[in-house]
């Protein structure tokens, strides 16, 4: 069996490692205090790879 993965090696974002409630700068909440947030910050993805696995039966 072969596994292709990424094949056109496309630059991509592959999951959400960091996140906030909010990507605004500052927001009032509840009780009028300031809350700050940031832009979420994501993983990089793969590079092309190729995976390949041999199977066998003896009788």
């Amino acid at each position: 069996m072969v596994s292709l993965m990424n094949i056109g090696d496309v630059h991509y974002l592959s999951s959400v490692t960091g996140f906030t409630p909010t990507a605004a700068v500052a927001i009032k909440g509840i009780g009028g205090k300031t809350l700050v947030g940031s832009q979420p910050s994501y993983a990089v993805g793969t590079g092309f790879a190729a995976i390949a696995t041999v199977s066998a039966s003896f009788e």
